[in-house]
């Protein structure tokens, strides 16, 4: 079976990324193998919310990391920074 992955950018809305987003990808008749949740936010706050929401989130077989986004804000920065292993900066990677 092919290997899934799936991107999520998240930016100040943990209540969001903890009640919708990762519930609706996990929730897919054939969830990702990876989940990148790649943190636009950028309040120290913000970071650590979004980050804690992916340790606390039960991923089932899922293997779910944040990544803070060390490229340009939004999607295509996400994406930029999954693709280049996201270990640019601090390289703060958290994987459950």
């Amino acid at each position: 079976m092919p290997v899934i992955p799936a991107i999520v950018a998240a930016c100040n809305r943990a209540d969001l990324l903890a009640n919708r987003s990762l519930p609706s990808v996990l929730r897919e008749s054939r969830p990702p193998d990876l989940l990148p949740v790649v943190g636009d936010s950028e309040d120290v706050l913000t970071r650590r919310a979004n980050s804690d929401t992916v340790s606390d989130h039960m991923v089932g077989s899922s293997r779910v990391v944040y990544l803070e986004n060390q490229r340009t804000k939004g999607a295509a920065g996400a994406w930029n920074t999954r693709s280049q292993g996201g270990r640019q900066g601090t390289g703060a990677t958290r994987a459950i």
